[in-house]
């Protein structure tokens, strides 16, 4: 019984690693699906809703408010990379 209990406590905390792990890295939906409103660019406000951890100021090169496209993409290129 105590061997049992064991391996359901080792399976279980195994399972809990990976759980946690993949809410760490969370990976960055396509720039057409951040882009909910369709304007072509990623508010900070539908930045927050991808769940994506990285600092959008770190990403908002030229600190208009705003990602274009391409300094999105950097976000997705970290994510393949």
């Amino acid at each position: 019984m105590k061997y049992i209990f064991t391996i359901l406590f080792a399976a279980l905390m195994s399972f809990s690693m990976n759980v946690n792990a993949a809410e760490e890295k969370k990976e960055a939906p396509s720039f057409k699906k951040a882009d909910a409103d369709g304007d072509k660019s990623v508010s900070k406000e539908e930045y927050a809703a991808t769940g994506v951890k990285r600092d959008f100021a770190e990403l908002d090169e030229n600190e208009d408010g705003k990602l274009s496209k391409s300094e999105y993409s950097a976000l997705l290129e970290e994510d393949c990379g």
